[in-house]
């Protein structure tokens, strides 16, 4: 299974972002330009929010109520799932996952707690 897409909305300084890595992809750029956030934001999607964070901290220009959210789509989930130790989760994602190769997990200010998955 690998990344095949990272979307992040409205976290620090991405208003609206979208990656599509390669096998092997390097981030280049000047100071300030929003390299140190991306990553943060992939740390929140797997991390969730950081204990006593407010997300008005995270949230772009740290002003309003626009939606936070950062989205990981997997590609060759398929493969990902067959070789899941855990038979029960196993069985569950296969499930999921039905006839689709790709899921999309979704990260958002609405419930920072949890991770909403898409087929």
């Amino acid at each position: 299974m690998n990344v095949s897409k990272i979307t992040v909305k409205n976290f620090r300084s991405l208003k609206d972002a979208e990656i599509v890595p390669d096998c092997f992809s390097i981030f280049v750029g000047q100071n300030n330009h929003g390299k140190t956030n991306l990553f943060e934001a992939i740390e929140w999607f797997f991390s969730g929010p950081k204990k006593g964070e407010n997300i008005d901290e995270i949230r772009f220009n740290r002003t309003g109520s626009d939606e936070v959210s950062v989205e990981i789509e997997f590609a060759g989930a398929k493969a990902g799932a067959e070789s899941m130790k855990n038979p029960s989760n196993k069985t569950k994602m296969v499930e999921v996952l039905g006839e689709s190769d790709t899921i999309l997990v979704k990260r958002s200010s609405i419930d920072s707690k949890k991770r909403l998955i898409f087929v």
